[in-house]
C-alpha cells in the first residue's frame, strides 16, 4: 500500500517529458531491446499511468518492458499492450486453417514487428488472395507482405512495406512539396495504397495549392518525418486532387495497424469488394461501411 502511494506521490511531482525521457533511456540501455523493438514501440502516459503500444518480436521482452518501464520513477501503473510476433503468427496460422478455402493448403507463416510472411504454395490465385485476407482480418496484423506462391508462378509475391507518418513533410526529386494530410489503406492486405498531401509550392513564379492524392509507387522512401517522391515538383502539379468520396474514411470496426489510430486513416475504394470474400468469411468492406455509416 505505501509503495503504491509512493509511487502515485512520485508521479505527481516529476513532469511527463522527464517520464518519458527516462523510459526511454531505460528502454534504450537493454541491449536486445534497442536492437529489436525500440524503434516499433510507442508510449503513452497521462497522470503516471504509461499505455505500451506496438509489436515486439520476442515473447520475452513483452513482459521486459514493462518490468522496466514500471522501474521509473514516475510511472504509477503500465498498461501492457504490445503484441508479440508469437502470438501473432498463431492468431493468423488459426485464421487460415478455419477458413474453407485456405486450410487445405499448407501455408507457413511468419511474422516480424507486426509485418506477416505468407510462404507455400496454393492452387489458384482465388486461394492466395483470400489467405491474403485472411491474414490481414488479424487486428493486429501491421500488414501482409509476402504471398505465398500460386502453383505454375516461380515466386510468390513480396509486397512493400511503407508507412508514412500523418504530418511528415512530402518532397519532390527537386523540392519540398508540402505535408502529409492523409494515408490510404488497402483493407485486404493492411498495407498503404495512397498518401493525400497538402501541397504548396512554386513552380515558375506560379504558386501551386492544391491536395492531391500520390500513389505509394511514386514514394522512394518515406523515413521519420520525411516522404520522398520520385517525381519532379513539375510532374506532382499534374497529379489529380484528392477527392473524399474516392477514399473513404475507415470504417470505426476495422483498427489501423500500428503506429496509425482510428479515425486517422482511409480506404482505397476501388480495393472496398472483392469477388471471393463471401466464401473467405471475412466481412466485406463496404458492407462494413453501409452498415456502420
Amino acid at each position: 500500500m505505501n509503495n503504491h502511494r509512493n509511487k502515485e506521490h512520485i508521479s505527481k511531482c516529476r513532469s511527463e517529458k522527464d517520464v518519458r525521457t527516462d523510459i526511454r533511456t531505460k528502454l534504450w540501455r537493454e541491449d536486445s531491446i534497442r536492437h529489436l523493438d525500440i524503434y516499433n514501440i510507442h508510449i503513452e502516459l497521462h497522470d503516471g499511468v504509461v499505455v505500451l503500444i506496438g509489436h515486439v518480436a520476442k515473447l520475452f521482452h513483452q513482459g521486459r518492458i514493462q518490468d522496466l518501464v514500471e522501474e521509473v520513477p514516475g510511472v504509477s501503473a503500465v498498461r501492457n499492450e504490445l503484441i508479440a510476433d508469437r502470438d501473432l503468427t498463431i492468431e493468423v496460422a488459426q485464421a487460415l486453417a478455419n477458413n474453407p478455402l485456405t486450410r487445405a493448403s499448407i501455408i507457413r507463416v511468419g511474422a516480424f514487428h507486426g509485418w506477416i510472411h505468407l510462404q507455400g504454395d496454393v492452387p489458384l490465385p482465388q486461394v492466395c488472395a483470400a489467405a491474403e485476407e485472411v491474414a490481414a482480418s488479424v487486428q493486429h496484423v501491421r500488414g501482409v507482405v509476402t504471398l505465398p506462391r500460386i502453383a505454375g508462378e516461380p515466386n510468390g509475391q513480396v509486397q512493400r512495406r511503407l508507412q508514412p507518418k500523418l504530418g511528415a513533410k512530402v518532397y519532390a526529386s527537386d523540392g519540398q512539396v508540402g505535408k502529409v494530410s492523409q494515408v490510404v489503406f488497402s483493407p485486404r492486405n493492411r498495407l498503404v495504397t495512397h498518401i493525400a498531401a497538402d501541397a504548396r509550392f512554386d513552380l515558375n513564379g506560379r504558386l501551386v495549392i492544391k491536395e492531391f492524392i500520390i500513389q505509394a509507387e511514386t514514394i522512394k522512401r518515406a523515413k521519420g518525418s520525411s516522404v520522398f517522391l520520385s517525381n519532379s515538383l513539375r510532374e506532382v502539379a499534374e497529379y489529380p486532387a484528392f477527392e473524399q468520396e474516392e477514399y473513404p474514411t475507415a470504417p470505426p470496426s476495422w483498427r489501423p495497424p500500428y503506429p496509425y489510430t482510428k479515425g486517422r486513416v482511409r480506404w482505397s475504394h476501388q480495393l472496398t469488394s472483392f469477388p471471393w470474400t463471401s466464401v473467405v468469411g471475412v466481412p466485406m468492406p463496404m458492407d462494413l461501411i453501409k452498415h456502420e455509416g
